[in-house]
């Protein structure tokens, strides 16, 4: 073996253990809840759609992130998050659910933004339906931003605990 075929042989070996998981990298080992996501789909930061959700606002866009708190009733509504920010997503036509225990897993997600002034009761009910919610803090309707998911791609082994050696392919 010559230097230069070794050092490719190393530099392909160790490339997958500089890797780390990125905004902007593919959402791999996955499974689609919903419809496809289309790559020719805008993608769209969530910390940019949240800071000018105007300019997204009914508009089919991807965004990527990870799952944070999930309804634990049946699914039926996520929050993605960047580290910084996090979103309300839910699923269009009430036609799919995430997994209950999907929570940390990396996802991307295709489809509309949507403001809303959102009642008071309606704020209460999200909050009683989560985790740690506490309900009895809201105190008054407010305009929120959302995202109607016509498909969620979630990454992962979703029968092994999220963020686990197990949970993802060596070498990734």
């Amino acid at each position: 073996m010559t230097i230069q075929t070794g050092i490719r042989v190393a530099f392909l070996v160790l490339l997958p253990l500089l890797r780390t998981h990125g905004a902007d990298e593919p959402v791999v080992d996955s499974k689609l809840y919903g419809k496809a996501i289309e790559s020719g789909t805008p993608k769209v930061g969530l910390d940019q759609a949240l800071s000018n959700p105007k300019a997204f606002e009914s508009k089919r866009i991807r965004i990527q992130g990870t799952i944070g708190p999930v309804c634990q009733n049946k699914g039926c509504w996520m929050y993605l998050t960047d580290g910084a920010n996090k979103i309300r997503i839910t699923f269009e036509n009430y036609g799919f659910f995430v997994p209950l225990d999907s929570e940390g897993r990396r996802v991307e997600v295709e489809g509309m933004l949507d403001v809303e002034v959102i009642a008071k009761e309606q704020l209460q009910h999200w909050a009683a339906e989560e985790k740690d919610g506490k309900p009895e803090q809201i105190v008054q309707d407010a305009t929120t931003v959302l995202f109607v998911a016509s498909g969620v791609l979630i990454e992962g082994d979703m029968k092994r605990p999220p963020n686990t050696p197990e949970a993802t392919k060596e070498g990734e």
